[in-house]
């Protein structure tokens, strides 16, 4: 059989071209394009899809403030550490709350600072260095409308700081003021950060926090979160980093400091952008109070050698312990001369050099060993050598230089910072954060003075004189104090530092001389001090607050909610205002007033506990235990702690009538938590109300062991035991 004859090609219709497969350069072309357009038209749907369905959670710093506040104001946003820090991780920090108008009235000069938690002022930004510019700047200009915006935030650094500058650039700014360089290790992309131990380079850094900046990102990220067991962890400070150690030859420190002063040129490009001047800070740092977090030998050490420093260093302690300081220097001397890299070595062998009245070399080496301590919360040499080399090159660029170290240096003893002027490593006291504002200060009024007339006072307030417009008393420093003895210093990092037993008995002297001070003359003088500071900043929300905290302590219920009421006006989204009225109604038998205030925590702060166990609290008022129960075991993950939330919990049980549930609650407290003596205390409350007075002097006792410096427990305690038997 012959094969078929193929059957001649179809002519092509008229006026039609012949159809030609793409070839060459235009098939490469034609595959380029689907191989983008297709991936960016199914994001952009995607992304526009989950935005319409409300997933996800904004990223900018600035949010409308319409909803919360007022029409045409922008206010902070509470989810923005959700964008920096990773996903899982509960009650990520969030900003200082604020409102600012989006147009800026005339009259007004808009300082933004941007930094870290030394900057925003923890643990009190209420007397932030800031709130002291702030003062400073409208005593000098009268006539002008300061307006000094707290754009910091604890635990970021330089890389989530360039984006918030980038859009405070955009809000009518008229000075930037940056401190910023402690957290450039352990923050975000830092080489011990919250993100892993890596240091990536600043491309990386970005292209990371673009991509979650998306809804679509932030779906991929709870994905690969879920794939890793999407196991919560709670933000615990600095006690997270134990085991991310960095030495100071540790290759990744190369990278850290690279993205440093590249960020930092990007603060300082966006202030240029809007026609602005910058000042940025050299960052001080306590040395001489605060012994090396950790230390580590030079790497290869012959066994033989760190034996005989070990030696060495044992007989320097012993020494130096007995008081013998030649004795110890000598010891330590020797163990140098082994290895000389050692943070603790050099720490003790410059407090032996200060004790022998060498001050200067005692400086060499307080300085020496931060740089040596191989957990690095301190911002180190290098990072203040960056500082001061970026602010010079980009002199007569608009970018200034406030040299706080070096103001500190001039207001410690032999020139060495410590408790003086810090809290603990490096968040300032009220001494320090004032120190700190006046260096700006001194930078920031030749800038000013060119377009704003100075007042009568043209010159910096004095200490005093700041700390009276702010309202600081030795009531409010006692609330800081007693945060930094008892909540702060006793938890990891500090409790491993060689010198905690000394400085807690330092913190515990002043502490004990502060409550001296709080007997009713004491309160009162604070009372006045406060009337006289709201008459003269009655549109200060956190000097409100701190009043009515102060009057909440003097069993002063009236006063404290008015002074809750006008701070909750001045800044309508503060939750900690409504969250203080509501629980003042609660104890005056407001229920349906009560439940309208935590209605109002929880639109503002929907991820946070506090308005949730409020409405709780209203449910058990109204017999409803049960189901108000269920509320709090259902935000107990999110409360500050377990012992914490347990504790809270059992007080709501106790209230019900529900005892023995209560009391079961308290052990489970204080079996969590063994230093804190709440749970004690509850425990011998509820012992008393049985009648067990035995049981109730030894829960006191228990309680005391745990906070031995506590008057009003010691002063319960006599009279528990004085009173008669049941």
């Amino acid at each position: 059989m012959s094969a078929p004859t193929p059957s001649p090609p179809a002519a092509p219709l008229p006026g039609s071209a012949p159809v030609r497969a793409p070839a060459g350069r235009k098939r490469w072309l034609f595959r380029a394009a689907a191989a983008t357009l297709v991936p960016a038209i199914v994001f952009g749907l995607l992304e526009l899809g989950l935005r319409v369905g409300g997933y996800g959670h904004p990223t900018r710093f600035f949010l409308d403030g319409t909803s919360l506040e007022r029409p045409g104001t922008l206010i902070d946003n509470r989810d923005f550490g959700r964008w920096a820090f990773p996903r899982g991780l509960e009650r990520t920090p969030f900003p200082v709350p604020f409102a600012i108008r989006t147009e800026k009235p005339d009259r007004t000069v808009r300082v933004f600072v941007l930094g870290e938690s030394a900057a925003m002022g923890f643990p009190d930004p209420s007397s932030s260095f800031p709130r002291v510019l702030e003062v400073m700047l409208r005593a000098r200009y009268p006539d002008a409308d300061i307006e000094v915006v707290n754009a910091s935030m604890v635990a970021i650094n330089s890389h989530i700081v360039a984006a918030i500058a980038r859009e405070c650039a955009a809000r009518q700014p008229d000075l930037f003021v940056v401190h910023l360089g402690n957290n450039e290790v352990v923050g975000p992309f830092g080489a011990a950060g919250v993100l892993g131990s890596f240091a990536p380079g600043r491309g990386a850094a970005r292209l990371n926090l673009a991509v979650r900046q998306t809804r679509t990102g932030q779906l991929l990220d709870s994905f690969t979160s879920g794939l890793r067991g999407g196991r919560k962890e709670e933000w615990k400070g600095m006690s997270m980093f134990l085991d991310r150690q960095v030495a100071e030859d540790d290759p990744r420190l190369a990278a850290v400091y690279d993205n440093f002063r590249r960020n930092l040129g990007d603060v300082f490009a966006a202030a240029a952008g809007s026609g602005v001047p910058a000042i940025v800070c050299t960052i001080p740092v306590n040395l001489r109070d605060c012994a090396p977090f950790g230390s580590a030998h030079t790497p290869g050490l012959a066994a033989d050698r760190a034996a005989a420093w070990d030696a060495l260093f044992r007989q320097g302690n012993e020494a130096e312990a007995a008081g013998r300081v030649a004795d110890s220097l000598a010891r330590y001397e020797g163990a140098a001369a082994i290895d000389d890299r050692h943070a603790e070595l050099a720490f003790r062998r410059a407090r032996c050099l200060l004790a022998a009245n060498r001050p200067a070399d005692a400086a060499t080496l307080f300085a020496r060993a931060r740089d040596l301590d191989t957990l690095r919360f301190r911002s180190d040499a290098t990072i203040n050598r960056v500082i001061r080399e970026v602010a010079a090159d980009r002199v007569g660029r608009g970018v200034h230089l406030a040299d706080a170290e070096q103001a500190f240096r001039d207001a410690s003893p032999h020139g060495i910072p410590g408790e003086e002027l810090f809290l603990e490593h490096v968040h300032m006291n009220f001494s320090g954060n004032y120190h700190c504002a006046r260096a700006v200060f001194g930078a920031a009024a030749p800038i000013l003075d060119a377009r704003l007339t100075p007042g009568p006072k043209p010159d910096a307030l004095s200490e005093p004189e700041c700390a009276d417009r702010l309202a600081y008393t030795d009531w409010n420093k006692l609330q800081v104090f007693t945060e930094v003895r008892y909540r702060i210093l006793p938890v990891a990092p500090f409790t491993g530092q060689s010198d905690q037993a000394a400085r807690e008995q330092r913190w515990e002297a002043r502490c004990r001389e502060l409550r001296r001070g709080q007997d009713d003359a004491g309160r009162q003088r604070a009372i006045d001090r406060y009337l006289l500071a709201v008459r003269g900043a009655d549109r200060d929300w956190m000097l409100r607050m701190n009043f009515g905290q102060l009057l909440s302590d003097c069993n002063l219920t009236p006063g404290a909610e008015e002074q809750y009421r006008a701070a909750a006006d001045l800044l309508h989204h503060a939750f900690p205002a409504w969250t203080k009225l509501g629980q003042i109604c609660l104890q005056t038998g407001r229920i349906d007033e009560a439940e309208s205030h935590f209605r109002k925590v929880v639109a503002i702060a929907p991820d946070l506990p506090d308005g949730h166990v409020g409405g709780a609290e209203v449910l058990g008022a109204r017999g409803k235990v049960a189901e108000g129960l269920a509320i709090y075991e259902k935000w107990m993950d999110k409360m500050p702690s377990r012992a914490a939330a347990l504790i809270a919990v059992g007080g709501y049980l106790r209230r019900a009538g529900r005892a023995d549930e209560a009391r079961a609650r308290f052990l489970e407290a204080a079996e969590a938590d063994p230093a804190d003596p709440a749970a004690h205390v509850q425990l011998g409350n509820m012992a008393l109300t049985r009648g067990n007075r035995d049981e109730a002097v030894a829960m006191y006792e228990a309680a005391l062991r745990r906070r031995p410096d506590w008057p009003d427990m010691k002063a319960h305690l006599d009279r528990t035991r004085a009173a008669p038997a049941p």
